[in-house]
Parts: structure tokens; sequence; C-alpha cells
């Protein structure tokens, strides 16, 4: 079933959507009243059947599929605690078995936390770990570490300045540059940076509002990310005297883009997803999985890079990544028990037509 999501416009509007379809070339959209380009995209979600791994149950704060053999998630035994009660957990698909990976905690430490676990290129896993120190002044040190799946070795890659705020993240193929999001707020003021060996730091994407959430391509042309070029004025703050933020920021949807990894060719090509994150590319690297609310419905979607077809495979945002192979994805299902937030580990076998070419 295919669905076409257009604004609605009173009788005084008037709106212009031109798009130009062809393969391997990116669609232009005209849009009027700053009304976002729009997709038809196909609801499967009906048609797809998950199946359920035998994980503890507890929080899962995100998780990587690097290898055939295993996947790896953050995981805590309780919501309320995931902040400083965190480890990883190891599933081997083939055994049915879960094995602990404890991080090493650091004495100088008040609370430490772990999140955002990504796949490398080079088949390990990357994490980040928040230090936070309760002295006279609050303090924050964020870090980033890779874990070696063959030895549970954890090798330290960078230390970030302290309080400032490192979140998404995704690696270049050579798996030692890859680009982050940077900045005060991930609802305004984030800026996108690739980072190298030697302490290397170069800002990309400038010129934009807010941006987030970069993937880099498997074949290491092409970033993508989504932010806004632009947001709506709205001086009144959400919280005046305190965190001075228009509400238009926090509520306004993001518009998903492509760029080299210069940051030049930027291009936009899918516009008004609400709370968009998790950008994912494809291990062929056509297609560009996200999750986030669109056409007024949640879910993880998968975007057809060079068709410019947009499918919907999960009925709610959720965190997940692709198999080695393309062919399925891990999600975690997240359920509320009480004032609790459990996490379930699903395997999604994925129909032909979203994983070839």
């Amino acid at each position: 079933m295919y669905h076409h999501h257009r604004d609605h416009l009173g009788p005084n509007n008037a709106r212009l959507t031109i798009t130009l379809m062809k393969r391997n070339i990116l669609y232009v959209c005209l849009c009027w009243l700053i009304m976002g380009c729009t997709v038809s995209y196909k609801d499967a979600t009906s048609t797809l059947s998950p199946r359920q791994l035998d994980v503890p149950v507890g929080s899962y704060i995100s998780l990587a599929w690097p290898s055939e053999e295993r996947l790896y998630l953050l995981y805590a035994p309780s919501s309320k605690t995931n902040f400083h009660d965190f480890r990883i957990v190891q599933y081997d698909l083939h055994l049915s078995e879960t094995k602990s990976i404890n991080i090493p905690r650091q004495k100088q430490c008040d609370t430490q936390g772990g999140y955002v676990l990504q796949r490398m290129p080079n088949r390990n896993v990357a994490f980040l770990s928040n230090c936070v120190t309760l002295a006279h002044i609050i303090t924050t040190t964020t870090s980033i570490y890779q874990l070696d799946i063959n030895t549970n070795e954890q090798s330290l890659i960078r230390i970030y300045p302290q309080n400032e705020l490192a979140r998404d993240y995704s690696f270049a193929p050579d798996s030692i540059r890859y680009v982050q999001e940077l900045g005060p707020s991930s609802i305004g003021g984030s800026k996108l940076f690739v980072l190298g060996p030697n302490g290397s730091e170069i800002q990309i994407i400038t010129g934009f509002a807010r941006l987030g959430s970069p993937s880099w391509s498997p074949d290491g042309m092409t970033i993508a990310f989504s932010g806004n070029e632009t947001i709506p004025v709205n001086h009144l703050s959400l919280y005046p005297g305190i965190i001075p933020v228009p509400p238009s920021t926090v509520f306004e949807p993001y518009n998903l883009y492509l760029s080299s990894p210069e940051g030049k060719n930027v291009h936009e090509i899918l516009s008004g997803v609400y709370n968009a994150g998790g950008l994912n590319w494809s291990p062929r690297g056509r297609r560009l999985a996200f999750f986030g609310r669109y056409a007024g419905v949640s879910g993880i979607w998968i975007f057809d890079t060079q068709e410019q077809q947009l499918a919907r495979v999960w009925p709610e945002s959720a965190y997940f990544d692709w198999s080695p192979d393309g062919k399925q994805f891990a999600i975690v299902d997240v359920h509320t028990q009480g004032d609790e937030e459990y996490g379930y580990l699903k395997v999604l076998d994925l129909p032909p037509q979203y994983i070839l070419p």
C-alpha cells in the first residue's frame, strides 16, 4: 500500500513541487512557504515477521552488528540505572548465548555511563563513555573506545575536552577517521567534524542552524546527516531565564541531506522527519535507513538514494543496525512496564526489494 503525504494548504496558499527522478541523479524539489518536499512511501510493516532473540531483559541503549556471528548491545539491568551500571553484552547468533563484557571503571568518576555503540568498517565496535565528577563544579569528560571483537580488548581512541558534548558518530572505511556531532545542544548549535589521528579535527557542513546523526557511506564518498539550514524564528523560551531555546527549535522536523566528506555538494534528499536519528547506510551503500516520524507515523525507514523510494519496515522509532550482508535488521523493541522501560532484541528479515542491489 502506497501513501502520499501532502501538507494541508488553505485557500490563500500556494505550493509548487517539482520532482525530477532519474537513476543515479538526486531529485530537486522547489517548495514554497517553507513546506518541505515530500516522498511517497510503501508501508511494509504488516508483511514482516520479526523473531525475538534470547537476551537478558533490561535497558538497551544501542546496538551494533559487526560480524555474521555476533551482535553487541549496551545494556543495563534497569532503565533507572543505565547511566552508571552499563556493560556490553555480546550475543552469539550461532550458539544463542550471551556474554557480558565489563567496561573498566575510571577511579575519578563519581558516575560513568556508556552510549552510542557503533560497528566499525574493520568489524570491531566503538562506544562513547561519559565520566562525571561531582566536586565543587560538576564536570563531564567523554571518551571514545574501540572494542576488538576477537580479543575483547578495549583501546582508547580519543578523550574529548572537558564538558564537550560528543554525540552520534560514524567511521570512514579506513576505521581511523570518523565524522561526529559535537556542540552545545542536539536541538540547536551542534556542528559536524571529521576527526582523525593525532587530535585532528576539521569542521564540515557550515551554515546550518542544527545538524546531527552523521553516517559515512561504505565507499567513503558520501556523508548523510540530518539537520536544518534555517529554523523559524520564535523568541519565546521554553524555560525563560534558564534555557533560551525557541520552542520552534525543539518541535521543528529535520531534513535529511547528503554531502561529500569535505562538506561539499550538499543535497537535501528528504524533508519533514520529526525526531530523525540513527542514520545508517546499508552495507552496499545505496540505501539509507533511519528512525523518526514521517507523514504522521513513526517507524524505521529505508530510503533508496538512487530511486528516491521510501519504505517503512518497523512501526516504531527504535535502535537498529543492518546485518553485515544487508539482509536483516537487528532492532531493540522497547516496552514500558510501570515506570521502567525494557528492551527486547529482535531480528527482522528484509524482503529482497529492500536488499539488492
